[in-house]
């Protein structure tokens, strides 16, 4: 992954960082056994998992914990270096209450915020990301500060990859 910035770091250019984890904190999710047994996606802490991806080689951490950014803000609350906002959330396609999961990337916990209020109409969620994307990469001082992907699992609803074409 590509990582610029404007500020002096010891993090390099080019970085090492999982894009797709969860923590115990992720533990609101649309998938009918987790709900039913409130299983929650993971049992993991978010401080050790921040040491084991140290360990791995990570020069950054985030976690994408379903609509919550509680397990990366344990992290930062410990002022460990090298850590950033994501979030995978649940939004819907109003049209039909097809859901899908939009990993977010590299916010603020003001973007957050603002995307859940969103959520629950995947486009006006993605156009605000956008908006935030294209205020981003006009400041000189702030780097690309929101990136997404949208991803589901088949529903039977509709034809997501047709979807995906709107998304994008």
């Amino acid at each position: 992954m590509l990582v610029t910035n404007d500020i002096q770091t010891d993090i390099p250019l080019v970085a090492k960082v999982d894009l797709h984890l969860h923590s115990y904190a992720s533990n609101e999710t649309d998938y009918y056994t987790a709900q039913t047994f409130k299983i929650p996606e993971s049992y993991s802490n978010p401080i050790k998992t921040y040491w084991k991806l140290k360990k791995k080689g990570m020069a950054l951490v985030t976690l994408t914990d379903h609509n919550t950014i509680d397990g990366v803000l344990e992290m930062l609350a410990k002022g460990l270096p090298g850590v950033f906002i994501s979030s995978e959330i649940t939004t819907t396609f109003p049209e039909d209450g097809c859901n899908v999961h939009v990993t977010v990337l590299n916010m603020t916990e003001a973007q957050f915020q603002e995307m859940m209020r969103l959520r629950r109409n995947i486009y006006d969620m993605v156009t605000y990301v956008r908006q935030e994307m294209v205020t981003a990469s006009q400041d000189p001082k702030k780097s690309a500060r929101v990136l997404y992907n949208a991803s589901s699992h088949e529903h039977p609803k509709s034809s997501l990859r047709k979807r995906r074409c709107i998304v994008y």
